[in-house]
């Protein structure tokens, strides 16, 4: 039982390379097209749970995602929240003058 696991897992990680530990930027895109794919078909499936949890991995250890994750750990969650609103809205600084 335990060496078809191991086979069946090793499968896994030969089908899904993000699982491997060191994925290339090919690989990361596959593995975000998967977890789309995975997302519309089968949301539940937890193989995407673990998908998402190495593409996040993945981006936090980019250099070039370093600087936005401490910006955004140092956002205030009102500016925060109102950078989404006026996203979401379209809106800019001068909608707010009176």
């Amino acid at each position: 039982m335990n060496t078809d696991m191991l086979s069946t897992l090793n499968a896994l990680i030969k089908t899904i390379p993000l699982f491997d530990g060191y994925p290339s930027e090919k690989e990361y895109e596959e593995a975000l097209e998967l977890s789309e794919f995975l997302f519309d078909n089968d949301p539940h499936s937890p193989i995407l749970t673990m998908l998402i949890a190495k593409i996040e991995e993945y981006e936090n250890s980019l250099p070039e995602m370093a600087d936005f994750n401490e910006r955004i750990a140092n956002t205030p969650a009102g500016v925060a929240m109102l950078r989404v609103i006026m996203d979401q809205y379209d809106l800019n600084q001068s909608d707010f003058e009176n």
